[in-house]
């Protein structure tokens, strides 16, 4: 079956794996940059909230609500896998080898779902989040028994309504770390090496993450 991948996307992904070391965490992982990785558009379209701030009002149109992406990868598979979702919000570009294989497995399903940061535990050092937080998850298909973390980095690249000064994670959803992240350069949002399942959420200042 063939991958259809949303055009923003789509664009963002052609121009990570095409740019030179810019990034200092992507060069080391990956050689790749954060520049132009969701590419400008003339109009974008408005940021898709699960529970948007009070200032965004509410959101009455169900073509108005985030997306979430559910892909299915052959484990351990030696060529790049894309997951995505269909509003371009989120895309997580799985490097080669990047997906495990675990015993008896046929399958790894791949989810990135949208969730409100204030259904989280408080963020730390006061930072506030922009934007929806998003859970990965993984599961060793067809037993759907959950996988802690992929056996390579992976890209995770999120838009954001606003500027943004971090990313922070969490296996929990209730202690929370910094993640080495760049933001992007076309429009807000980050780019970051990934590895864990669990919650991303980017943030406003909290002191940028404590440094």
């Amino acid at each position: 079956m063939e991958l259809t991948i949303p055009r923003r996307c789509a664009k963002s992904r052609d121009r990570v794996l095409r740019s030179r070391l810019v990034g200092a965490i992507l060069v080391v992982s990956f050689g790749v940059s954060p520049a132009s990785a969701f590419a400008h558009e003339e109009d974008p379209e408005p940021y898709r909230y699960v529970q948007p701030p009070a200032s965004q009002g509410r959101q009455d149109s169900p073509n108005e609500t985030p997306h979430t992406a559910t892909s299915v990868h052959p484990p351990g598979a030696l060529e790049e896998r894309i997951a995505a979702t269909d509003d371009g919000q989120a895309l997580l570009t799985l490097t080669a080898g990047s997906l495990p294989s675990p015993n008896g497995s046929e399958a790894i399903e791949v989810t990135l779902r949208p969730v409100a940061p204030g259904s989280l535990e408080a963020l730390p050092y006061d930072a506030q989040p922009i934007g929806n937080a998003y859970l990965l998850e993984l599961r060793a298909m067809p037993s759907a028994q959950p996988i802690p973390s992929l056996a390579a980095p992976a890209i995770l690249t999120l838009s954001a309504p606003s500027h943004t000064d971090g990313l922070i994670y969490s296996s929990d959803g209730v202690r929370w770390e910094k993640v080495e992240a760049e933001e992007l350069v076309d429009g807000p949002g980050t780019i970051a090496a990934v590895v864990d399942s669990g919650y991303y959420v980017q943030v406003h200042d909290g002191a940028v993450i404590n440094d």
